[in-house]
């Protein structure tokens, strides 16, 4: 073997090693669930307005769909005066230990008014868009959304069907898809569909006349505007959620 030979054979054996080193770009995960669909849960006080609330959670795809609920991760907590404080304060723990969300509100006075699969569809195209605004370096590319069953199969189909044209609109390919009970088998659906039901228990049992975690809703009258930012959007370095 020449001595050229023993330098290329080298310079292939530290590329092999470069190449190794290089973490693999990681695949993202957009989960949205719907909460007090049929504007059911009443606020505690008669002067705060019921909404629907739809929530959206990222986080790094795993890969895998079951798992093991965590702590108060679980559904049909006791909102009763005795009990109420300290569930109150567990709905906060936990959202702390799960920042990455957004959610926006529907009013009872815009389902009137507009089909409820068209509000939806139109709410988690503002909080995907959203979350990619906020989290600029999640790869739309590397981006699949995953949806629980909203309001019936066929409610659902057109809940996906809206999406689909909004996506169209952004230019953006992203796989989408509604799953039954996704928000006991899939992670990202589980976690948006707890965060959304905390949100709605501290807003409607709590002594706030103002959404909780107001840095987090997104206005629902916003779309087009974010429809905007999105397009026109920087590169802008902000840390990883």
């Amino acid at each position: 073997m020449t001595k050229k030979d023993k330098i290329k054979r080298r310079l292939i054996r530290a590329e092999k090693k470069r190449k190794k080193q290089i973490p693999e770009p990681k695949s993202w995960v957009f989960g949205f669930d719907e909460t007090n669909n049929g504007f059911h849960i009443k606020p505690k006080n008669p002067y705060f307005k019921t909404s629907l609330v739809v929530t959206g959670y990222a986080t790094e795809d795993l890969g895998r769909a079951n798992y093991g609920s965590e702590p108060y991760e679980r559904k049909g907590h006791n909102y009763t005066k005795r009990n109420l404080p300290k569930t109150l304060e567990k709905c906060r723990e936990y959202l702390s230990k799960h920042p990455t969300f957004l959610y926006t509100t529907i009013s009872k006075e815009n389902a009137k008014i507009y089909p409820l699969s068209r509000l939806k569809a139109d709410a988690i195209a503002l909080l995907t868009l959203s979350l990619f605004l906020k989290y600029p370096t999640i790869d739309p590319q590397r981006t699949k959304i995953i949806m629980d069953e909203m309001g019936g199969r066929k409610s659902s189909e057109e809940v996906d069907q809206g999406l689909e044209q909004w996506l169209k609109k952004t230019e953006l390919q992203i796989p989408h898809k509604i799953k039954r009970e996704a928000d006991e088998k899939t992670i990202a659906v589980r976690k948006a569909d707890r965060i959304g039901h905390y949100i709605t228990a501290i807003h409607h049992f709590g002594t706030n006349n103002k959404w909780p975690y107001r840095n987090k809703r997104i206005s629902f009258d916003s779309l087009g505007e974010t429809i905007i930012r999105f397009l026109e959007r920087d590169e802008i370095d902000y840390p990883e959620p």
